[in-house]
């Protein structure tokens, strides 16, 4: 169904719904649905315990049926697991970040170590990140309880609980952004009831969590200086906001990132047509709004706008003082070009649930004020209610909604032979392994997720599933990995492969060095003997550094006839690129597996095989040490 078509339906199935209850009050003379307090709150744990219980065992079976993934959840899982182990924020599987402050300073997930003491699990992340925005839920219910009739609250908190971006941050990996919400509801909760040490506590360490909400602790400044008028306190946070984002994206995640820092930063790329810095982002944007505006309306982005409004019914615009404090994190979420964060369905939305929220109870609040009978509150209720859960039938991804996907959750056979090799792997042995296996090895000092390293020298095993769907994406690139002698297979069933590394052996011993800096220690063929037209000659060199090399090197295998012409010939970095040579330290040893392929018009007979380097910046060859600028390794037949 139509995305646009779904949001029509739900706004009329709320509104006809409301109808209804109107109709069928003033016929029957009815007062509105009546909830006590006290029932109300219990409706409100219900609700909460229901979420917690349905939203963290999806979760968690999403993790198990490996779904999961190393970005982000195995990147979070390491970054905690090593600050447990004192390896404060390093990580491996970002590896342009090893310290994830590199990427973002999120110092609050220090908070998670402890609980990391006490259950290291990546399923820690998942159960705490649902039991967080659960408890997001509860400021927003005292909130409504303290301004609206009880039912009208439990309506806000059943909206609250159906409501589907929450839904899709919690169930898409974990994300610090999502520590941040409920420490954002509680601050704007104590804001609103003007308890401001309070409020203070909970926005700095909702600040800790990611340097974005820098800009919401300008736009609550600013709140402050003209809503309450507390100008002093307003004017003070605006001011420490901005500087915090400035030292944070100027100084702060620089200094982390070290000599690989880009200094336009990795996410300037989503605002590429502004300019290439933020300055320029900003100077465009001021003078030519045009583009803005041309950038902003397009169906993805209108779409994202719908997908938080609809099923509040627009409400939250009618509490617009509020809702303007999620004007800073929208803007800069919809005026870049990246599809993800205008989606619902990432962890991008988590920093403006609480205000869209807030802005919700406010808005019904008025609404409630502008007309107090009893008929037109129940009918207010109804309306919520149905448009929640017709919204959540349309948009979200739980259990009974249309877009429900039972695979994400399903444990099967072929999930606990994934498993069951898991378990065969030692727990501190470096290793290489597919996104959605990433988190269930995470908690190790070395873990790299496919293809997203250069250098497979202190990789110790290899972990391929080539039934995962992105796995045919970059499978040339896992190829040559998998293809490399460095390794041998253990397993090999049902799409996983299963590698460690090889004893490295040599059928042909030799010692040729190569200018002083590489040795050929010897070669193996793997093809059959003599070779046949049409076929592959497959050899395995096995090469030593003798000293620490920083030059790339490409190897040159030349099958040449009796009259020294090239009738074959593979020229290429050691398993193309993944053993370069400028990586290299002294007494490195790599196998490598080279394939001259024959063709089907070679003439019978005997030809010598050439081997050599030649350097990639000056293309000169490296000599031997009898002068020569290649080696003739062997003789091989072709028939």
């Amino acid at each position: 169904m139509n995305v646009f078509v779904a949001f029509a339906l739900t706004l009329v199935l709320g509104l006809g719904a409301a109808v209804i209850a109107v109709m069928f009050g003033s016929r029957f003379g009815r007062r509105s649905f009546f909830l006590s307090a006290r029932v109300a709150d219990i409706v409100f744990v219900a609700l909460a315990l229901a979420y917690v219980f349905v939203f963290g065992a999806l979760s968690l079976l999403r993790h198990e049926s490996f779904h999961s993934g190393g970005f982000d959840l195995g990147i979070f899982d390491q970054v905690v697991w090593n600050s447990l182990h004192g390896r404060l924020f390093e990580n491996s599987i970002r590896i342009d970040a090893p310290s994830f402050l590199g990427q973002h300073f999120s110092p609050l997930l220090l908070i998670l170590v402890p609980l990391y003491a006490l259950w290291s699990d990546a399923r820690t992340l998942l159960v705490t990140q649902t039991v967080a925005l659960a408890a997001a839920g509860l400021p927003v219910y005292w909130f409504a309880r303290k301004h609206l009739a009880p039912t009208l609250a439990v309506a806000v908190a059943f909206a609250y609980f159906l409501f589907p971006s929450l839904q899709y941050v919690n169930l898409f990996e974990f994300h610090e952004i999502a520590l941040a919400t409920p420490l954002l509801a509680f601050s704007i909760y104590f804001l609103l009831r003007r308890r401001y040490p309070a409020f203070l506590v909970c926005l700095l360490l909702a600040l800790f969590a990611k340097e974005e909400v820098a800009f919401v602790v300008t736009a609550v400044g600013v709140y402050l200086l003209f809503v309450p008028r507390k100008r002093k306190l307003g004017i003070a946070l605006a001011l420490f906001g901005v500087t915090y984002a400035v030292a944070v994206f100027k100084y702060v995640i620089p200094f982390f990132l070290g000599n690989s820092y880009d200094a336009n930063f990795f996410v300037m790329e989503r605002y590429l047509y502004l300019g290439k810095s933020i300055p320029e982002v900003i100077t465009t944007a001021i003078t030519q709004p045009g583009l803005v505006i041309q950038h902003l309306l397009v169906p993805l982005k209108i779409e994202f706008v719908l997908q938080l409004l609809v099923p509040l019914a627009f409400i939250p615009l009618l509490g617009g003082e509020v809702l303007a404090l999620l004007a800073p994190t929208l803007g800069y979420l919809l005026i870049g070009d990246y599809v993800y964060q205008n989606s619902v369905h990432y962890q991008y939305t988590a920093p403006i649930i609480p205000f869209l929220f807030f802005a919700f109870v406010i808005g019904l609040e008025r609404l409630a004020n502008w007309n107090r009978t009893a008929v037109f509150q129940t009918a207010l209720a109804v309306c919520i209610v149905v448009a929640a859960l017709a919204n959540y039938f349309f948009q979200a991804a739980g259990p009974l909604a249309f877009g429900f996907d039972p695979d994400q959750y399903a444990m099967n056979a072929r999930v606990a032979l994934g498993h069951q090799l898991l378990a065969q792997i030692p727990r501190n042995a470096p290793i290489m392994v597919e996104a959605n296996l990433v988190p269930h090895l995470s908690q190790r000092q070395y873990v790299y997720q496919a293809p997203n390293t250069f250098d497979l020298r202190p990789i110790e095993y290899l972990f391929a599933d080539t039934r995962f769907g992105p796995y045919k994406e970059y499978q040339s690139t896992w190829d040559d990995v998998l293809a490399t002698p460095y390794f041998e297979t253990i397993i090999a069933q049902d799409g996983y492969i299963l590698k460690k590394r090889a004893v490295v052996t040599v059928e042909h011993p030799m010692q040729i060095r190569f200018d002083d800096r590489i040795t050929l220690l010897g070669y193996t063929i793997e093809s059959g003997e003599p070779a046949q037209r049409g076929d592959n000659i497959v050899l395995v060199l096995v090469w030593r550094a003798d000293q620490p090399i920083r030059e790339r090197y490409i190897v040159f295998m030349h099958l040449l006839d009796a009259h020294n012409q090239i009738q074959a010939q593979g020229d290429r970095e050691p398993a193309n690129g993944w053993f370069r040579t400028d990586r290299l330290d002294a007494g490195d040893v790599i196998a490598d597996r080279y394939k001259l392929e024959l063709s089907t018009t070679i003439s019978p007979g005997q030809y010598e095989i050439k081997v050599g380097l030649y350097d990639v910046a000056t293309n000169q060859r490296l000599g031997t040490d009898a002068d020569q600028d290649h080696l003739t390794l062997t003789t091989v037949e072709i028939k």
